[in-house]
């Protein structure tokens, strides 16, 4: 998990998120870019945004969650984090049921073993819209 942003193709949005292989390009340094990025989107629509974080049982989710934390923090947004592994429509749901402004899953879903990565849902439980997508992606770029 020391891969660094550098050079590194730019984090895209597919469905729901963003994944790609574990220490290449999902690396510690770039979930925290896409953290403060997810951070800032979320406080600029509403000041001091809750925001639930968790993960699955994947490789590192838990270590990439700590990771998200502070990046979080610092664009001012209040964090929750899941106390152990879950699914992700058990997060969803938390911010359905109005727990969260925003929610984040560390998870590679339904990829490949050696992938990772990031799902971010709004509160009504699904995935982003493309343009928030868009408009996190280019914060992470920044």
């Amino acid at each position: 998990m020391s891969g660094d942003a550098a050079g590194a193709r730019p984090i895209r949005f597919g469905t729901s998120g963003w994944r790609g292989l574990l220490g290449d390009e999902v690396t510690a340094p770039r979930v925290r870019a896409l953290a403060a990025a997810i951070g800032a989107w979320a406080c600029e629509a509403r000041s001091g945004a809750r925001v639930l974080i968790g993960h699955d049982t994947r490789f590192l989710g838990r270590a990439l969650v700590e990771q998200m934390q502070p990046p979080l923090e610092a664009a001012g947004a209040r964090v929750t984090r899941v106390a152990s592994p879950v699914p992700t429509p058990v997060v969803a749901h938390a911010a359905r049921a109005g727990h969260a402004d925003v929610a984040i899953v560390v998870t590679a879903s339904h990829n490949r073993p050696a992938d990772q990565g990031v799902k971010v849902i709004g509160a009504w439980g699904g995935g982003i819209p493309g343009d928030a997508a868009r408009a996190i992606e280019a914060r992470a770029a920044a």
